[in-house]
């Protein structure tokens, strides 16, 4: 029998272990997904980073100076009254625009204008689901910062009077970029309805596991140090798998210039808190049970 109480409780030590860091994951993918103030948090905490806000600039300049095909843009008899040619037009207009766009993604501006579009596209996505609303994709209006760029480029002297950047912008142009199109909603409402579930699921299951590795053990004080133990392994797993994930995510993407690992990074990191807590929680229990008389089973 004692054998049998055993191996019961190894069993559910290990399922423990498991569950631990699946359900750390699958809260915070949730919420980090589908609260729009944590969505907005992690999209303020992204902007925010250097390697993103380089590669917003490299996407926003390219995309501009694709629009604008310098070259065409202004006639040569011109450019060659301010002493121009279409190659060195072409270089000008780049570096100003790419300066502009730098400067406009560090402003404080671009920081409010980032989180308020977050928010408006992320209660558009969230109504798409709650509602079953049919849309053809979630895109982030930045037509603010197209406007501010295309100020800062007309302050710039001899380019800045050759192009009116903001004249060449239609007012009804599409200045937004897609998050998702209307597949990805689809995916996205079906992992709603999954992890809504499982986020309460799980964390009821590794506690319902971990009570009974310390009731099935023969001696309630062993029993307690062994659940401790494996809550304790199932959170140091977190970050070691966060790791791993972030790995495979750069190997996937071909990513070198740690853009993506440091967007998973930022997205990922409210998994630390709990994690923490967690820890601190079942090394607590196991401090107290180690203080406590052996007491019979």
């Amino acid at each position: 029998m004692t054998a049998a109480r055993r191996t019961v409780a190894c069993l559910l030590a290990a399922l423990v272990f498991v569950l631990v860091p699946a359900a750390v994951a699958v809260r915070a993918a949730h919420a980090t997904l589908f609260d729009t103030g944590e969505f907005v948090k992690v999209s303020a905490d992204l902007a925010r980073d250097e390697s993103v806000r380089a590669d917003l600039v490299d996407s926003f300049t390219g995309s501009i100076v694709d629009a604008l095909d310098p070259g065409s843009l202004v006639p040569a008899g011109t450019l060659a009254a301010v002493g121009l040619t279409p190659a060195d037009l072409e270089r000008r207009v780049d570096g100003i625009i790419r300066s502009a766009v730098s400067a406009a993604v560090s402003s404080e501006v671009f920081a409010v204008l980032w989180e308020e579009a977050s928010r408006q596209a992320h209660t558009s996505f969230m109504d798409a689901i709650r509602n079953g609303i049919t849309v053809d994709g979630v895109s982030v209006d930045m037509s603010t910062l197209v406007r501010e760029v295309s100020a800062k480029v007309k302050d710039d002297g001899v380019v800045g009077r050759l192009i009116d950047l903001a004249a060449l912008v239609p007012s009804d142009a599409d200045l937004s970029f897609r998050i998702l199109d209307g597949n990805g909603v689809s995916t996205a409402r079906a992992i709603n309805s999954t992890t809504s579930v499982l986020r309460w699921l799980l964390p009821l299951l590794a506690l319902a596991g971990a009570a009974g590795v310390a009731t099935a053990w023969p001696t309630r004080r062993t029993g307690v140090l062994i659940a401790s133990a494996s809550v304790t392994a199932g959170a140091v797993m977190v970050p070691v798998l966060r790791s791993v994930a972030a790995g495979r995510l750069e190997s996937a993407t071909g990513d070198n210039s740690g853009t993506a690992r440091a967007a998973f990074d930022v997205a990922t990191s409210s998994v630390t808190a709990p994690t923490v807590a967690i820890a601190l929680v079942a090394l607590g229990a196991a401090g107290t049970a180690l203080l406590r008389r052996r007491q019979p089973a």
